[in-house]
């Protein structure tokens, strides 16, 4: 790593002593190599000149060092970007860093490196954010929330693929941030992304380098070669990046290019990892009638992965949410198979409007027209597979919550849930290297009642074994506050808990999501009858379960009779519900959930943000509209 601590030292002297501050904006930070030992950082500069970065491996500023840009773009003519790649960092460690300038130096930033060895870690990976400004917004906000090691973009970030559209993607970005207090000064911490090449990019196939400074092969030159590459996130994990758009007329030579490197990468760096997973912007087979199928990409792609074990693909482009059972090529198509293959999921709608998912295959676990992106949560045994709505109710993790456990996950995240696998995809690897799923225990249990009662205060020591649940209830008679706590003992188990009936893996108030035994719920305001579901991420054993609540008691309730009318038969046909009616729908018009509209004398309601989507054809099952009446 370069140093200029001399030339540097009095404006570093100085950077420590007034409030000035650089003249840089629309920060963004890129992996596209050894993610454990190497980062890109880059900005748009504005105002002053000579711009270098400062940084270090603790906030204290006098010990950091300097790097000057390394490479400057200008994309679409006018949005100009500087880029910064620090080397040499050490795995699995924060870096403190600000940008600076000759007017000064800028706001305080920090990243994580991967770690180096077999250190689980949690991933978003999702697409298309070119439309839908406030969905955007409102997924960026997320990212903040969640704290993800990384993120994985799967392309089309703006609509036009114009300097100001680009400019407000990157305005939006800046709300991914988490704000944090360290040592008393205030930073932010920035999340590196892995960058992909959508159609709306077609238009300048050098945008990623361009806006992103992604130099995927390594050699300095910012051209289309640098939309495809692979790179070890840490022993765990191998991602792949791919450009569908080379299936474009006039890219053949690229696409050749690609195809040869993936196929050669598969067979020497493939099994350098626990996990494989692959990105790309358009599917395979679109969930959605309106998009074609990309045989071309089954024909490059599906013998490959198949033979080289990629576990876990996400797409986007079509606008809605799907996931898959993992499969293999069969022909001219995938099929279904119970003893490994690929699972794929997607497809997109981080922002943009969700379209009709009205096209499930043979071999689609499920699918729904929603904004969403993907939760990834990887260890050495599992993939955990989930998909997060946007909303603004989720709880915001803290550094300490993440920096104490890599998997955790924030509090009422809005959890799509997924017709018969619940709110999580989990999977695991068949001997060959490939990839099952894991299935939840459809084993009937029995009813709450038969749980064990808790007794408020005292706990009780449990044991079981991995996939097992037990069932446990406690009556609070007050109206205060219900703690419902985990801890200690051995293995890892998973707690849940339900008011008033028996908590399932979909149906819950609270799962903590951590990793080991230490969980906890809080629920203010607690009456009535709750049930507690402990169920075996792995074997645990002597792990203590408490229960408490402390509050103002409850009075018993004074039973009043009740005049029952005796009911007059009637010979009168049921009728169909009726309702007055509102607005006619209007191909023209945005909706958004909770919308109500007239069509054909029928009465809908909207269950997602849509647009030009008719209710009388988008009311099944996966429909965006719900019929709700016939209009009087």
């Amino acid at each position: 790593m370069k140093t200029y601590v001399n030339a540097i030292l009095p404006l570093t002297l100085a950077c420590l002593t007034h409030t000035v501050s650089a003249s840089s904006s629309q920060h963004r930070l890129v992996w596209d190599t050894n993610p454990s030992s190497q980062a890109t950082i880059g900005f748009t500069p504005t105002g002053s000149r000579n711009h270098y970065v400062k940084y270090g491996l603790s906030t204290n500023e006098i010990q950091w060092q300097t790097e000057r840009v390394n490479n400057t773009q200008t994309f679409a003519g006018s949005l100009t970007s500087q880029f910064v790649t620090l080397t040499d960092l050490p795995a699995n460690s924060p870096v403190y860093y600000r940008v600076c300038d000759d007017s000064g130096c800028g706001d305080r930033l920090w990243f994580k490196t991967a770690p180096n060895d077999n250190s689980p870690f949690t991933v978003v990976a999702g697409g298309d954010t070119r439309t839908g400004w406030t969905t955007r917004r409102q997924g960026n906000q997320l990212i903040a929330k969640i704290r993800p090691l990384f993120i994985m973009h799967g392309g089309d970030y703006t609509n036009s693929n114009s300097a100001s559209e680009m400019s407000t993607y990157l305005n939006d970005w800046q709300l991914t941030f988490s704000d944090d207090l360290i040592d008393g000064l205030s930073y932010q911490r920035i999340y590196p992304f892995i960058a992909t090449h959508g159609n709306h990019e077609d238009g300048n196939y050098n945008t990623l380098c361009q806006v992103f400074g992604v130099d995927y092969d390594q050699n300095g030159r910012c051209d289309a070669k640098d939309t495809f590459g692979a790179f070890n996130i840490s022993p765990l994990l191998r991602v792949y990046t791919l450009n569908s758009q080379f299936k474009n007329s006039g890219w053949s030579s690229y696409a050749t290019a690609m195809n040869n490197w993936l196929a050669n990468d598969l067979s020497n760096n493939g099994n350098s990892t626990q996990w494989r997973i692959a990105q790309y912007h358009k599917p395979m087979y679109p969930h959605y009638s309106g998009k074609s199928d990309n045989t071309i990409l089954y024909t490059w792609w599906a013998q490959h992965f198949y033979n080289h074990a990629m576990n876990l693909v996400v797409e986007s482009d079509t606008h809605i949410n799907k996931i898959t059972q993992a499969l293999k090529p069969v022909g001219n198509s995938y099929s279904e198979t119970t003893t490994g293959g690929t699972v794929f999921i997607g497809e997109g709608s981080w922002g943009a409007p969700a379209r009709s998912a009205n096209d499930p295959k043979s071999w689609t676990i499920d699918l729904a027209s929603i904004q969403q992106f993907k939760v990834l949560r990887v260890t050495n045994s599992n993939i955990e597979v989930k998909t997060a709505q946007f909303d603004s109710s989720t709880s915001r993790l803290t550094r300490q919550q993440r920096l104490d456990d890599p998997l955790i996950l924030p509090n009422n995240i809005n959890w799509w849930v997924a017709s018969s696998i619940g709110d999580t995809l989990r999977l695991k690897k068949a001997t060959s290297g490939k990839t099952i799923i894991e299935l939840e225990d459809t084993t009937p249990v029995d009813p709450p009642s038969n749980g064990q009662v808790l007794k408020n205060g005292q706990p009780v020591s449990v044991s079981g074994n991995k996939s097992q649940t037990l069932y446990f209830s406690i009556d609070v008679n007050t109206s205060g506050t219900l703690t419902v706590k985990t801890s200690g003992g051995s293995g890892d188990v998973d707690l849940y808990l339900q008011k008033a009936k028996q908590p399932t893996t979909s149906s819950y108030i609270c799962r903590p999501y951590k990793n080991g035994n230490n969980e906890q719920c809080d629920v203010n305001n607690a009456s009535g009858t709750y049930y507690i579901m402990l169920k075996g991420y792995s074997s645990f054993s002597n792990v203590s379960l408490l229960a408490s609540y402390e509050g103002v008691a409850l009075p018993l309730p004074t039973s009043v009779p009740t005049a029952v009318p005796t009911p007059t038969p009637s010979n009168t046909p049921t009728q169909p519900p009726t309702s007055q009616c509102g607005s006619v729908w209007s191909a023209n018009n945005v909706y958004t959930t909770g919308d109500q509209v007239t069509q054909n004398g029928k009465l809908y309601q909207a269950n997602w943000w849509n647009e030009n989507s008719s209710p009388a054809d988008n009311s099944n099952g996966w429909g965006v509209w719900q019929y709700i009446a016939n209009c009087s």
